[in-house]
C-alpha cells in the first residue's frame, strides 16, 4: 500500500487541474456571462473533486484544501454546502464549509461524496502516510521515497458536525494494501455504503455497514480486491444489491469502455457481460483512452455509461440492458456519438442525469479554439439528440470569456420542476471556483437564476 513521490506529485497535478484529462469542445446554443442570469460563480476553500445534491436542492462540494505533495503541509478533506440559489449555505459547518483532518503527518483529499435519506453526508477519498516513508529504487537504480496511502471516509451530521458515531469518531481508514484511494460512493436500500477506488494497480471495493464498519458478509472481511485491468472511476447500485462500477479498461491494445458487476456477496457476477466484465470501444476509431466518467441505472435497470471517447466527436453515451449487453434499442447498436465541434476539438461526459420521462441529460466539458465551455446535452430515450433542447440537443456555458482556465463537469440534476442544474469547477489563475448554471427545461439559460 505504498503510494510513491513520483505519483505522488503525478496526483497533485491531477488534482489542480480537476482530474486533468477533463476537457471538452463544442457547437450548440452558447449562454456566456459570470453571475448572469442562469449562472453564477462562487468560491470554494480548496481544490474540488466531485459534487452532489441533496433532495432539498442544495448542492454538496467536496475536495481538498490545499495542494498534494511531498512537500506540502498536512492536507484535509473539505466540505462545503451551496443553497438552491447557488449562495454558500452559511448554517452548514463553519460558514459554509467542513474541513476534517486525519492527521497532522498526513495528506487527504476527498473524491466521492454521497447524501443519506436522513441527510448525513459520506464522503471518501485517500490519505498518504507521510509518517511512513521508504526509500526504494527503480528498474533503472534511480532512487526515490514512497509513502503509503489508505482509502478514507468520514460522515458530517446534516449540519456540518462530525458524526462521531460513524467509524473511529467520525472517520475511517481501511488499508486494502497498496496505493488505496475511494474514487466513487454509492448506497444500498438497507443503508450499507459501497465504496469503490483503486488499490495499487487493481480495483478496491469495501461495504461498510451504516455505522461505518466494513460489512463481514461482504468479499472477505468486507473487502474485495478482484483481478481487473479496469480503471476505476464510478460505481452504483442495480436492483438486488447487485454493484456496478465503471471506468476505463484495455481491449485490443486500445482504451474502451469498462464496466464490471459484482453479487452482494461481492463475488463477480458471470452472468453479466462477458464472464463479470463488458468493453466497449466508442466509435469506429475509438481512442486509446477512452474511459467511462459517469454512469447510471434506469428504472428499467438498463446501465447509461458516458465519458471520452472518439476523438472530436466524443461526447454521448452508450445504454447496456441489465444484463450488459448492448442495448440495440439505443442509438447505433447501443452507442451515441455527437459531434460537438470539429475534430481537433475535445470532449467529455463528466455527469449523467436521466429524467422521469427517460430522458438523458449528459454534462461535460468542450474545448474548442477560443476557451473551455460546460456542456449540457439531451437524448430522447431511443438515443437520438433531443431537437427541443437547447440548439439541436446542445448547449454550451462559459463563465470566463478571455481567460484561460480549466473545467470540469463535476455533477447535474433535473428538478422535479424541469429545470436542470450543472455544478462544475473552474481552475484559473485566481485558484479554484464553483460555477453553477441552471436552465429552463428547454435547455435556455433560467434568467431567475445568478442575479443579484
Amino acid at each position: 500500500m505504498t503510494l510513491s513521490m513520483k505519483e505522488s506529485v503525478r496526483a497533485a497535478a491531477a488534482a489542480a487541474l480537476v482530474l486533468a484529462v477533463l476537457t471538452a469542445c463544442g457547437a450548440g446554443q452558447d449562454s456566456a456571462g459570470t453571475g448572469a442570469g442562469g449562472n453564477l460563480v462562487v468560491n470554494f476553500a480548496g481544490t474540488p473533486c466531485a459534487a452532489t445534491f441533496q433532495r432539498d436542492g442544495k448542492i454538496v462540494v467536496v475536495g481538498t484544501d490545499r495542494g498534494l505533495g511531498p512537500n506540502a503541509r498536512a492536507a484535509s478533506f473539505v466540505l462545503a454546502r451551496y443553497l438552491p440559489s447557488g449562495r454558500v449555505d452559511r448554517d452548514f459547518g463553519s460558514s459554509g464549509k467542513v474541513v476534517t483532518s486525519f492527521g497532522q503527518k498526513r495528506q487527504a483529499g476527498a473524491c466521492a461524496v454521497i447524501v443519506q435519506p436522513n441527510g448525513g453526508i459520506v464522503v471518501a477519498g485517500g490519505v498518504l502516510l507521510l509518517e511512513h516513508p521508504k526509500r526504494v529504487e527503480d528498474e533503472k537504480g534511480e532512487e526515490f521515497v514512497i509513502y503509503p496511502s489508505d482509502f478514507a471516509l468520514f460522515r458530517s451530521l446534516p449540519d456540518g458536525r462530525l458524526d462521531r458515531s460513524f467509524g473511529s469518531n467520525g472517520r475511517v481508514l481501511t488499508d486494502l494494501g497498496s496505493n488505496d484511494e475511494f474514487r466513487a460512493l454509492a448506497l444500498q436500500g438497507d443503508g450499507s455504503i459501497v465504496a469503490a477506488g483503486m488499490s495499487g494497480t487493481g480495483i478496491g471495493l469495501v461495504r461498510y455497514t451504516p455505522q461505518g464498519r466494513p460489512d463481514p458478509t461482504f468479499g472477505a472481511r468486507g473487502k474485495v480486491l478482484p483481478a481487473s485491468d479496469l480503471e476505476v472511476r464510478q460505481v452504483v447500485m442495480q436492483s438486488g444489491g447487485k454493484i456496478v462500477v465503471a471506468g476505463g479498461a484495455v481491449f485490443d491494445g486500445g482504451g474502451v469502455f469498462g464496466l464490471a458487476r459484482y453479487s452482494p456477496d461481492g463475488s463477480l457476477d458471470r452472468s453479466f457481460g462477458d464472464r463479470g466484465l463488458v468493453r466497449t470501444g466508442i466509435g469506429p476509431d475509438y481512442d486509446d483512452e477512452s474511459t467511462v466518467w459517469a454512469v447510471a441505472v434506469q428504472e428499467d435497470g438498463k446501465i447509461v455509461a458516458a465519458g471520452y471517447g472518439e476523438p472530436g466527436v466524443t461526447f454521448g453515451p452508450a445504454r447496456y440492458d441489465a444484463d450488459g449487453t448492448l442495448d440495440d434499442g439505443f442509438g447505433s447498436h447501443g452507442e451515441v456519438v455527437t459531434a460537438l465541434g470539429p475534430i481537433s476539438a475535445t470532449a467529455d461526459a463528466t455527469a449523467l442525469a436521466i429524467q422521469h420521462d427517460g430522458k438523458i441529460v449528459a454534462g461535460g466539458v468542450y474545448e474548442g479554439d477560443v476557451s473551455e465551455r460546460f456542456a449540457l446535452v439531451r437524448y430522447e430515450p431511443n438515443g437520438r439528440l433531443d431537437d427541443g433542447f437547447g440548439s439541436r440537443g446542445k448547449v454550451l456555458t462559459a463563465f470566463h470569456r478571455g481567460e484561460s482556465a480549466g473545467y470540469n463537469a463535476l455533477a447535474v440534476t433535473v428538478r422535479t420542476d424541469g429545470r436542470i442544474v450543472l455544478v462544475g469547477s473552474i481552475v484559473g489563475s485566481t485558484g479554484s471556483r464553483i460555477a453553477i448554471a441552471r436552465y429552463l427545461s428547454n435547455g435556455h439559460a433560467d434568467p431567475s437564476f445568478g442575479r443579484k
